[in-house]
């Protein structure tokens, strides 16, 4: 038997300001699914066939704008999140940047209502959990954990 499973990759920029790491967050907007959280700096589906990585690069492209090597962009986390309907289960790739090119801007005007910078470590209250936890995976270094299940 063959298993299907939706993935995704998430990444966040990070810049340095003050002396602290900030990671850039985008609120969604619009009628989409979630609309009002705040979400990575950019997000998307992995297509068929599409590495996560070239996902990664693909969707910060057309998200926001922002371009980055692949040698610079650094896998953190993968989350098992299960975050109801009317979603499936996803297993969703993590990855944080911190040498890019060009200035962030909103690209999907239908999708997204704001980019703002937030110190890694006071981030806002109406997040997504898993999203909220990869930011605390990658501060903990740690390489899974699973959101929205019962536990055992």
């Amino acid at each position: 038997m063959r298993y299907k499973t939706d993935s995704a990759a998430m990444v966040y920029l990070l810049r340095q300001k003050n002396g602290q790491t900030q990671v850039l967050l985008q609120q969604r907007g619009g009628v989409i699914f979630g609309a009002g959280l705040w979400e990575a700096s950019a997000a998307g589906h992995v297509d068929e066939g599409e590495s996560m990585t070239a996902c990664a690069i693909r969707e910060t492209n057309e998200e926001i704008g922002v371009g980055f090597d692949k040698l610079d962009i650094v896998f953190t986390s993968i989350i098992h999140a299960n975050l109801g309907d009317p979603y499936t289960p996803y297993y969703n790739g993590h990855f944080f940047v911190d040498k890019f090119r060009g200035e962030p801007k909103i690209c999907e005007c239908d999708k997204c209502n704001c980019l703002k910078w937030f110190d890694i470590k006071s981030l806002p209250p109406n997040m997504f959990s898993d999203r909220r936890e990869a930011i605390q995976n990658f501060l903990d270094k740690k390489s899974y954990s699973e959101v929205g299940w019962k536990k055992l």
